[in-house]
């Protein structure tokens, strides 16, 4: 997941890390019929199903 309160943050030479890859623990239900996550403001997240 990529993140930030800022949503005009962005990784520059000087502060490379500024938005960086974090771990998605949003996910609240798992369910035979579906799936439900609470995304974060101004994310971005890649859910792999397996």
């Amino acid at each position: 997941m990529l993140t930030h309160a800022d949503m005009n943050a962005h990784n520059t030479f000087e502060q490379p890390e500024k938005v960086k890859s974090q771990v998605f623990d949003g996910v609240t239900e798992f369910s035979e019929n579906g799936l439900s996550a609470k995304l974060p403001p101004m994310s971005v997240v890649v859910l792999t199903l397996a």
